[in-house]
């Protein structure tokens, strides 16, 4: 038998890491069943971590065949109303080409396409689309309430600008555009 006399400091990080369970530690299991297991999504790696969720890059599959690459948004566990709101908000904002679309969701997690990168720089014709994407979004009373950097991303495939986590967005019942029109025409 082997005494260990000086353990060090990160024998303790490793008995602390051995007292968690896996949800604890934020593991994910590395595939998801939708629509009652008619689809399934292999979880590839972490694409993001925000205040409510994870992103993952992840593959639809059926049987042994590969669909096609998609994105995973998961929401931490105190978040799930969150992830039904942003389902919610993404269909309405359906005809918009500069939205994630949805394929398929459960009550804490779904699945969008496409997988998008994030921007190191932003051209004027990236700016056009942006705006374009918030004009009609504010034409249906949606206010996306979390525009930043980090939630405008480029599709991996076309080059194509995306405003993304639509979860904090505010609907009303009427449309922003003639307001966007002013701050624009002003600003």
């Amino acid at each position: 038998m082997v005494t260990i006399k000086n353990k060090g400091p990160g024998w303790d990080w490793l008995v602390t890491l051995f007292h968690q369970t896996p949800a604890e530690l934020g593991w994910r299991e590395s595939e998801i069943f939708y629509n009652s297991g008619s689809n399934c999504v292999k979880l590839l790696r972490l694409l993001g971590r925000g205040r409510t969720s994870w992103v993952f890059e992840g593959l639809v599959t059926k049987g042994s065949h590969v669909e096609h690459q998609v994105a995973v948004k998961i929401a931490q566990d105190f978040m799930h109303e969150r992830i039904d709101k942003e389902v919610q908000t993404l269909s309405r904002l359906s005809n918009n080409d500069g939205v994630p679309k949805v394929l398929f969701s459960n009550e804490n997690s779904f699945v969008m396409e496409p997988v998008c990168d994030k921007i190191d720089y932003y051209e004027k014709n990236n700016l056009d689309r942006i705006i374009d994407t918030l004009q009609q979004a504010h034409s249906k009373g949606i206010l996306h309430r979390d525009l930043r950097k980090c939630n405008i991303l480029k599709d991996r495939d076309s080059r194509t600008i995306r405003v993304v986590d639509w979860g904090y967005s505010w609907s009303s019942g009427r449309s922003f555009f003639n307001l966007l029109k002013v701050v624009i025409i002003k600003g």
